[in-house]
């Protein structure tokens, strides 16, 4: 399909898959290919692609199931930049504090929340989520450590969300510096529906997110 003619959600989509699966150096952490890879800044963008086709191919990623409509939500996931999947991380990590958000006295907690989430994505937080149980991991103060809660998060995502090929494993991980994908989940009790509620409090109007 030629770009012009896409709409705006596939062209949104098309963005993604396309800087994903062939724009790898716009991604890439600078130290997230193998240990036997030179510097980032010692290679240019065709020697950063072999690097990363060494590690996932190309044609090994299901790319025209993730053009599908029917593309599964956590396959999609994948797709999201490392900024959206920290935010998306932290706020997982809050869906334990559902129903009791704005009584929290942690105001590390607090002002995390005020970060992620917008007034109608607080009141969703506290008003309209799953009933399924869902327990949190954190410990007392975690909340003072922003970054290892939201890779907490990205750990409960990954291991009780995402079933995905290899290829797509490998490639996404390459977003992350080495060992940040072994944090412990700071969740347990994820599901597909407390899934796509935090993607629906994190972005009400995302263009291609289906969870």
């Amino acid at each position: 399909m030629s770009q012009h003619l896409l709409n705006a959600p596939d062209q949104a989509l098309y963005d993604a898959l396309n800087r994903f699966v062939w724009h790898p150096e716009k991604w890439l952490r600078q130290t997230g290919l193998s240990v036997n890879a030179p510097s980032l800044k010692q290679m240019d963008v065709q020697t950063i692609r072999r690097h990363v086709s060494e590690i996932s191919k190309a044609c090994d990623l299901p790319l025209a199931l993730w053009r599908s409509p029917e593309a599964p939500g956590a396959l999609r996931l994948a797709l999201l930049s490392r900024d959206e999947w920290m935010r998306l991380g932290l706020v997982v990590s809050m869906l334990p504090m559902c129903g009791r958000a704005h009584g929290s006295i942690d105001g590390h907690f607090r002002r995390m929340v005020k970060q992620c989430l917008d007034q109608d994505g607080l009141e969703k937080l506290d008003h309209g989520f799953p009933s399924a149980q869902l327990t949190t991991r954190l410990g007392p103060g975690a909340w003072r450590n922003a970054a290892g809660v939201a890779l907490g998060g990205v750990s409960a995502i990954i291991h009780q969300i995402c079933d995905w090929p290899e290829a797509v494993s490998n490639r996404f991980s390459l977003a992350f510096e080495p060992g940040e994908l072994n944090k412990p989940p700071s969740v347990v009790g994820l599901n597909s529906e407390w899934m796509e509620f935090a993607c629906k409090i994190s972005w009400p109007d995302h263009p291609w997110l289906c969870s």
